[in-house]
């Protein structure tokens, strides 16, 4: 089963949101010597959106209700001790048995046990989660996504010469990068107030979710008229940087969660 949906409702607040997000891997990142520091922006969804099959229609999974407990738990502790009332130990802030932490869902979709999913996208987390129940009208979408369209950003840095002295000479980088395509199974899921979602790895592990990209570069100032064009090293770079930030942010069992505004 196949549905459309709104992609022109993703506005400048979230493209900010996932722009800020790739900002910040780049800057805890290890950078190659030759690289200055770098700044991402002009983020941008484009026009065409995804092509998305729902492949099956479950209960939530079991961890997707741990960090809403523990978060509501943390607003009462602090609440209560603003209020000057008892506060909660540790043991009751972390209540609720402990449960097996083998992964419930395997690179192909298929489910090892019955759980369903939670969707939210802004805040990225890994699971170390316990048992907790699911509300009545929580439901988790395992969904086959392929897209190829127009999302791109922009990456602006410094090409460090460092001979005959470390920062010798810097010329600037300029690198937009578009043309966007992969195809990936995904999970979403709505719980409460929230929407949780992340990308299944591959069934191959030797494929990566974001199949291509476009990268076009510019090394130096057009006006000084000292450019060079389509640096390799630079490019790869940042393409593998690229793939490892959808790999540590976006696949389970790290997802994102947003709270709806009701």
């Amino acid at each position: 089963m196949s549905f459309e949906f709104a992609w022109d409702k993703l506005d400048d607040e979230v493209a900010l949101q996932i722009e800020s997000m790739i900002h910040a891997h780049f800057q805890r990142i290890a950078k190659p010597t030759f690289l200055g520091n770098i700044a991402v922006s002009k983020f941008r969804f484009g026009d065409t959106p995804p092509s998305v099959t729902v492949l099956d229609v479950t209960d939530p999974l079991e961890e997707w209700y741990v960090h809403m407990d523990q978060e509501e738990a943390r607003l009462a502790q602090e609440a209560a001790e603003a209020g000057g009332g008892e506060s909660m130990d540790e043991d009751e802030l972390a209540s609720g048995d402990e449960y097996d932490d083998e992964y419930p869902y395997s690179p192909d979709g298929s489910q090892h046990h019955d759980n369903s999913i939670y969707m939210s996208p802004i805040e990225s987390y890994s699971f170390d989660a316990f048992p907790l129940q699911p509300k009545t009208n929580d439901i988790q979408l395992l969904l086959s996504v392929q897209y190829q369209g127009s999302m791109g950003f922009t990456i602006e840095t410094e090409l460090l010469l460092n001979y005959p002295t470390f920062s010798f000479l810097a010329l600037p980088v300029k690198l937009v990068i578009t043309g966007f395509s992969f195809k990936a199974k995904v999970l979403m899921a709505y719980l409460r107030d929230h929407v949780n979602v992340c990308f299944l790895e591959p069934e191959d592990p030797n494929e990566s979710i974001l199949s291509s990209v476009r990268i076009e570069s510019q090394v130096g100032d057009e006006q000084k008229q000292a450019v060079l064009k389509n640096v390799g090293k630079v490019e790869r770079f940042v393409l593998e940087q690229l793939r490892k930030f959808i790999t540590e942010d976006f696949v389970y069992p790290s997802y994102h969660s947003i709270e709806l505004v009701r």
